[in-house]
């Protein structure tokens, strides 16, 4: 399994809390949401590439992220993502590898992170789900998902954007939904359709609401 090089991790998190703070007001909300051991699937919006940033930030314990496969092609990048906790998807189709890889960060007790509209929205608002994987994997490894709301990042950073531009910058994290079903059952596709439903539309209404 991936693991996180966690002196590597810390610098990330200092240096891009650092940014954040520079670029404008930097706001947490809801990190009492967050258990405080055990597995649990982060389910954030996604309109820039500042997010995966903006979610480590947020949290106090280490997280591992899914990422698009075209990164870790590039140079150096790809090296230093794997050693801060990022493996590789392939979006264009149900990557198994990627979700055995999730189902074992899960099970060892971390936290992982996943966007469900598979991609960075081109305007700011939320899009469909791309699929239903955020319910499969944390349904499957019998953790809840945490909805997460990310704001200012479609400003500071939008996708097409060189330089970074001044916003300020916040991230809520929602009450848990939980997934285990009764006797260890698996999901059904109906009700990973439901259960994915319910994650987007938790993450649409805390958007809908003041910021925290």
């Amino acid at each position: 399994m991936t693991r996180i090089w966690r002196p590597l991790y810390y610098l990330g998190h200092f240096l891009f809390t650092q940014l954040f703070r520079l670029l404008g007001r930097w706001q947490i909300a809801g990190g009492e949401n967050i258990p405080p051991t055990g597995g649990a699937v982060i389910a954030p919006n996604h309109c820039s590439y500042l997010d995966p940033g903006v979610v480590g930030c947020g949290l106090k314990r280490p997280t591992y992220f899914m990422g698009k496969k075209e990164l870790f092609r590039v140079p150096i990048l790809g090296s230093l993502i794997r050693r801060t906790g990022c493996f590789p998807v392939d979006r264009d189709k149900q990557d198994k590898e990627a979700i055995r890889m999730a189902l074992s960060v899960l099970r060892d007790g971390n936290l992982l992170c996943m966007f469900p509209e598979g991609g960075r929205s081109p305007d700011g608002t939320l899009q469909q789900a791309s699929g239903v994987g955020v319910a499969l994997v944390a349904s499957r490894a019998g953790v809840p998902i945490i909805p997460a709301v990310i704001r200012g990042t479609e400003r500071a950073h939008p996708p097409g954007a060189r330089f970074v531009h001044r916003a300020s910058i916040s991230i809520t994290f929602g009450r848990p939904i939980e997934t285990a079903l009764p006797d260890g059952q698996k999901a059904n596709k109906a009700q990973l359709a439901e259960l994915t439903r319910r994650v987007m539309s938790e993450i649409a209404r805390m958007q809908a609401e003041p910021p925290a």
